[in-house]
């Protein structure tokens, strides 16, 4: 969940960079980037919370620690096999 709440947390920030360069014509199309605006922080804490809660027993923790390792470990590999699809497609 850490891996996918990181990056959705983080729309507001790709969208203001992407506000700064794409034209005018076309910034609407980024709307969908600020379904978090305002809220970021509070989701933030509500997540941490439940981690907290979830991860009371050192067995538990050790599981959630573990499974956000490997979420990274899979979301490197999709990014590089991403890359890896572009440069052939080039």
């Amino acid at each position: 969940m850490y891996v996918i709440e990181r990056a959705t947390l983080a729309h507001s920030v790709i969208r203001r960079h992407l506000l700064t360069r794409l034209p005018r014509e076309v910034r609407n199309a980024s709307n969908y980037l600020s379904c978090y605006a305002g809220v970021v922080g509070m989701r933030w804490r509500n997540f941490g919370a439940t981690l907290d809660d979830v991860g009371r027993h050192p067995a538990i923790a050790d599981r959630v620690v573990t499974a956000a390792n490997e979420a990274f470990r899979c979301q490197r590999r999709w990014i590089q096999q991403d890359v890896q699809d572009t440069r052939a497609a080039i």
